[in-house]
């Protein structure tokens, strides 16, 4: 039975509401204790990205969009990201551990160029998260991961929340609520020891 160690409380730079922070966090935390990675890669990105971002790999021509089967890293441009971590984990019962400063996913390239970026090369056996928006003023907020869950295979999945009486999520693509919701399970602050067998998907 794999066993987990609990990720660090993750602070969002923009201004974020307290009830999205809190909900990020227990996803976030979910996916460190589920997923047998050899590290977690979490990115924030400036505002709220739509759903078009799953699955994008770039443009041709600078014009036209392209969304390819094998999974690359998604082209945020390096001044859109506020901040880039990565935790390793070190074993079983081990906490995730920040990597030194320094480690960035999103370079400044040429669109074209990204197509050769697949996860599976950049950021090998690491789920990738990424994260933006959640103000109350812009009243939604992204959430959008990779995990790989094979050899050079990825479940891709985004959530999208927005603010109408309260903050709820309005949009799944690549996930259904039963999933997110065991994730969510798992990723909560009182949360820690074994993980259960049975997962959602890509139990490794």
């Amino acid at each position: 039975m794999a066993r987990r160690g609990k990720l660090p409380t993750i602070y969002p730079r923009q201004a974020c509401d307290p009830e999205v922070a809190a909900k990020l966090n227990e996803w976030i935390s979910g996916i460190a204790r589920v997923y047998a990675c050899r590290a977690l890669h979490v990115v924030e990105i400036d505002g709220y990205f739509s759903v078009k971002w799953l699955h994008f790999s770039g443009k041709v021509l600078g014009a036209l969009a392209v969304w390819k089967k094998r999974t690359t890293i998604p082209p945020f441009i390096p001044s859109r990201v506020l901040c880039e971590d990565r935790f390793l984990l070190k074993g079983p019962w081990a906490h995730y551990e920040d990597k030194p400063k320094g480690y960035r996913l999103h370079i400044w390239q040429e669109s074209c160029r990204n197509f050769e970026r697949l996860a599976a090369r950049v950021a090998p056996d690491v789920a990738l998260v990424w994260y933006g928006g959640g103000s109350p003023a812009e009243g939604q907020a992204s959430f959008m991961v990779y995990i790989p869950v094979g050899d050079q295979e990825y479940w891709c999945w985004y959530v999208g929340i927005k603010r109408t009486d309260g903050w709820s999520v309005d949009r799944m693509k690549g996930i259904n609520p039963s999933e997110l919701a065991y994730i969510e399970a798992h990723g909560k602050p009182n949360v820690f020891g074994p993980v259960p067998k049975r997962t959602p998907r890509g139990w490794r």
